[in-house]
């Protein structure tokens, strides 16, 4: 497992850092509780050994963007006492040492050993979906957390994802590494066993309910394609799934689709109290969750965001704070660029 990583360290040898990193991808398939435990354990022992030093963070500008982004969010938390915001940012920053400690350690290699377990575990989630689709089992049970978590979705199954919509973003990515997986593999068996864990979690995606996804894997297979220089393809597939969910809507076929005025009407209220929060203060935001710290100001119509990712950020850490996002977008964009120059599988 050594070759998974950069250099040796004198205390954790890289096999054992790429075994507590399995082992930590592994526990996202479990509820969060239990990912948050092996976190704990994993950022404990990572620190004591000294892989989590400051001195160790890179220097180029964009990280530097993104620290400072992370310091902004928790002082304007606390500047206007929103202290979920504030619990939220402090997290920003433990997930910076993680994220940078990653990027520094790990080597391509174990970013396809990440696709691979994921796929296998795929498998496993898609099973536990259905039997909770069909009765079989329950969903999961939070109560002995809080009350409050322990939320009913019906007709719409979560797994071990505590809500069907984040089940649904787990398995978009699941479905991007199936696609890249299957493009990349040189055999026809490689090529279908991919290929067929891509079908599985594209229809344990129909499951969870969820109105956008497709919608999102119809944009994201157009980007992945075009992200690695084939044009042609790209094009190609943005057609025909656009036309397969044109007819999948026509049949009925897509999830929830019979309650979109709802869903629209629901939106519109949310979004009309987000932007009269926006105007009051545009500048600065006040931290995550900022709809959820001001929503009692303006409506009665409880949520925890603006259900609207450009609109969230804007309200959130206003003009300022998003500027500071705008660097690392900017470098994220040129890399998007250099990346479909040529095909590169």
């Amino acid at each position: 497992m050594s070759p998974l990583f950069n250099k040796s360290h004198p205390i954790l040898p890289v096999d054992i850092q790429s075994l507590l990193l399995t082992l930590l991808l592994i526990s996202l398939f479990f509820p969060f509780y239990i990912t948050l435990i092996v976190f704990c354990l994993v950022m404990i022992i990572l620190a004591a050994t000294g892989l989590l030093s400051v001195k160790q963070w890179p220097k180029h500008r964009t990280a530097k963007s993104i620290i400072l982004f992370t310091v902004y969010a928790l002082g304007i938390s606390l500047i206007f006492h929103n202290w979920v915001g504030v619990l939220i940012a402090v997290g920003m920053i433990i997930l910076l040492f993680f994220g940078f400690y990653y990027a520094r350690a790990a080597r391509v290699d174990y970013l396809e050993e990440i696709m691979n377990v994921s796929l296998i575990a795929s498998i496993i989630l898609m099973f536990f979906a259905m039997m909770e689709h069909y009765g079989i089992i329950a969903e999961w049970d939070y109560t002995f957390l809080s009350k409050a978590m322990n939320k009913v979705h019906p007709s719409r199954v979560e797994a071990t994802f505590f809500n069907p919509n984040y089940f649904a973003m787990i398995l978009e990515f699941f479905s991007i590494f199936g696609l890249y997986q299957f493009i990349k593999a040189k055999r026809w068996l490689q090529k279908l066993t991919y290929l067929a864990l891509t079908l599985c979690n594209l229809y344990s995606l129909a499951l969870t309910g969820c109105r956008t996804s497709y919608l999102v894997i119809i944009v994201a297979y157009y980007i992945f394609f075009f992200m690695i220089g084939y044009k042609k393809q790209a094009i190609l597939s943005l057609i025909v799934l656009t036309t397969l969910a044109i007819v999948a809507f026509g049949m009925g076929y897509l999830p929830r689709f019979n309650e979109l005025t709802f869903a629209f009407s629901d939106r519109g209220e949310i979004w009309e109290t987000a932007c009269r929060a926006l105007k009051d203060n545009f500048l600065f935001g006040q931290g995550p969750l900022t709809y959820m710290h001001v929503y009692s100001h303006y409506s009665t119509h409880y949520t925890q965001h603006a259900h609207n990712i450009f609109l969230d950020i804007l309200l959130s850490y206003g003009l300022v704070g998003t500027t500071l996002l705008a660097y690392p977008f900017y470098q994220l964009l040129k890399l998007f660029k250099r990346m479909s120059a040529y095909p590169a599988l």
